[in-house]
């Protein structure tokens, strides 16, 4: 597998769990006399969104028909969380005890994968009119074990009933 092949549909990576009802609840905390919210949401593009969860460091994207939530945990994994196909309200969830990542790169032979640990150097929400409308969120990340950056990006577009990611590795490092 070379270091830009990771392009693909997510449905296929999630491994199903079972179903749950999920209750969403903004965090709030007080700062200095003021109320700061724990959720910093991307304006809408159209029917899709994008919203970052601070205290969770996690970070969400969808539209009515998909979700997808991702996780870089407190040890630095970046990982799958769960995938909710909305119209029918179906939930999959990756298992703690299996854990997936949209990163699965091996570059000079190490593998770079769910068991990684990173810095996020930087996160964002991005309106997109190419190849349709929608919004993307991108995520950059460091690791030790590798000299370079490795940038996740997944695609929600209005109306689609799917989100398209890629992973790009950029070396860092000396040329040989």
């Amino acid at each position: 597998r070379t270091a830009r092949q990771g392009d693909g549909v997510m449905a296929g990576q999630l491994k199903t769990a079972q179903r749950q009802q999920r209750h969403q609840t903004a965090g709030v905390q007080a700062v200095g006399g003021r109320i700061k919210s724990a959720i910093q949401r991307q304006r809408p593009v159209g029917d899709t969104f994008g919203e970052y969860r601070e205290e969770e460091q996690s970070w969400l994207i969808g539209n009515p028909l998909i979700q997808a939530t991702f996780q870089v945990d407190g040890d630095g994994h970046f990982r799958y969380v769960s995938l909710e196909d909305r119209l029918s309200n179906r939930l999959w969830q990756v298992a703690e005890a299996d854990p997936s990542s949209p990163v699965n790169l091996t570059i000079d032979g190490i593998q770079l994968n769910e068991q990684t640990s990173y810095t996020v150097v930087s996160h964002s929400f991005t309106d997109i009119v190419s190849p349709a409308t929608g919004i993307r969120f991108s995520i950059l990340l460091r690791t030790a074990q590798a000299a370079g950056d490795i940038r996740f990006e997944a695609d929600v577009y209005e109306g689609q009933p799917f989100i398209r990611y890629r992973t790009i590795f950029r070396n860092t490092g000396s040329t040989r």
